[in-house]
Parts: structure tokens; C-alpha cells; sequence
């Protein structure tokens, strides 16, 4: 009802502008992905460090200043999305209430980014994570990407413990090395990634929650 009462206080500019603005995020939205698939078949032919921005421009068929309207640098193309990811996981974790285990809240968190992620479709999912787990290049961003999210469950991670500030750590680094584990069985079976990431936190629940 408030929607309702609302919508009808507006002008018709008002209301059709929204509309406008969101269809444009969803078009760059696909335009991003579109460039971010092509980064990733040029990746997987050629090798992280031996593709350039310029190459990815041209086979995406856009210009190079074009590209950096979509991504950063070319790292970012590798971790789509990473910045928009961590945030919701720090948005859902970030005030767990003191005396209540983290565990349950950090595994929802992890869960629904992980289907943010895999939105695109199982295709981009499986060759966004070959570049992450197979090409030599990739090797130090990648473990700058698992080290700021396991920082950020180790942040959020408060429990009982003779030695509070190593059990996030640890936590923090097991729960990272878990999904890992699934990420690497996904690239094998090329399916169910939300199933695999799921069976993967259950075989560590006993050890972390």
C-alpha cells in the first residue's frame, strides 16, 4: 500500500526515469559479462599474462577506452564482481550478535554469493574458475582473493576460545580451503556448483561450528 501511495504522487518523468536507469544497469550488466566471457576464452587460449586489454577489446569488439568502462584493470576481469560479493558477505556477517555462533549466518552468506556468482551460467562459472585455479599467471591474485575473504569471515568470526584470534584465523582459512575443494570437483564434473559448495561446508561443520 505505502508503494502504492507513493507511485501515485509522482510524475510520470518520475516514474519512467527509474525504469530507464535500471534497464541501462541491465544492459551494461550483460555488456560486462559479454567482454568478461571473452577475457576468459582469450585467457584460456592464450594464458593470463599473454593477453592484454587490447586484445580482449578487439575480440570483444570494443574499444580499449571502452573496456575501462566495464573493468578496472584486467585483474578485474578475472574476479567479477568481487567488490559487489564481498560487500553482501560483509553486509550479512558484520552483525552476528555477540553470544550467537557465526557459523550459521557465514555459511548463508557464503551460499548466496556463490549463486550471485554462478548467475551468468555454469559456462562462465567453470571458466572464470580454470583461470583461477590453472593458470600459472593467475597464482598471486588468486591468493590475494583468498585472503581477503577469508579475512572477512575471520572478522566476522567471535567465539569462546582460549585463543579467539587464531580460531578466526583458522576458521576463516578452513572454510576458504573448503569451497576451494569444491570449486576444483566442479571443474571436473562441470555441474551443480551450489550442490557441491553445500556437500564441502557440511564435511567441515563439526570442525567450525
Amino acid at each position: 500500500m505505502g508503494g502504492a501511495w507513493h507511485t501515485a504522487g509522482m510524475t510520470s518523468g518520475q516514474q519512467v526515469e527509474p525504469v530507464r536507469s535500471a534497464a541501462r544497469e541491465r544492459r551494461r550488466e550483460r555488456a560486462r559479462v559479454d567482454v568478461a566471457r571473452v577475457a576468459m576464452r582469450l585467457f584460456s587460449e592464450r594464458g593470463y599474462e599473454a593477453t592484454t586489454v587490447q586484445d580482449i577489446a578487439e575480440a570483444a569488439d570494443i574499444s580499449y577506452r571502452t573496456f575501462f568502462r566495464y573493468f578496472a584493470t584486467k585483474e578485474d576481469v578475472v574476479f567479477p564482481d568481487v567488490e559487489r560479493h564481498l560487500e553482501i558477505l560483509r553486509a550479512r556477517i558484520g552483525g552476528i550478535p555477540a553470544g550467537e555462533h557465526p557459523w550459521p549466518t557465514v555459511r548463508r552468506g557464503l551460499t548466496e554469493v556463490i549463486d550471485l556468482f554462478d548467475e551468468p551460467g555454469p559456462d562462465f562459472s567453470a571458466a572464470t574458475m580454470r583461470v583461477w585455479l590453472e593458470d600459472p599467471g593467475m597464482a598471486a591474485p588468486f591468493a590475494r582473493f583468498n585472503r581477503r575473504w577469508s579475512a572477512a569471515i575471520a572478522d566476522a568470526w567471535r567465539v569462546p576460545d582460549a585463543d579467539p584470534a587464531l580460531a578466526a584465523e583458522v576458521c576463516g582459512r578452513v572454510i576458504v580451503a573448503a569451497m576451494l575443494g569444491a570449486f576444483r570437483v566442479y571443474l571436473d564434473r562441470g555441474t551443480g556448483l551450489r550442490a557441491l559448495v553445500d556437500a564441502a561446508l557440511d564435511r567441515i561443520e563439526p570442525a567450525v561450528s
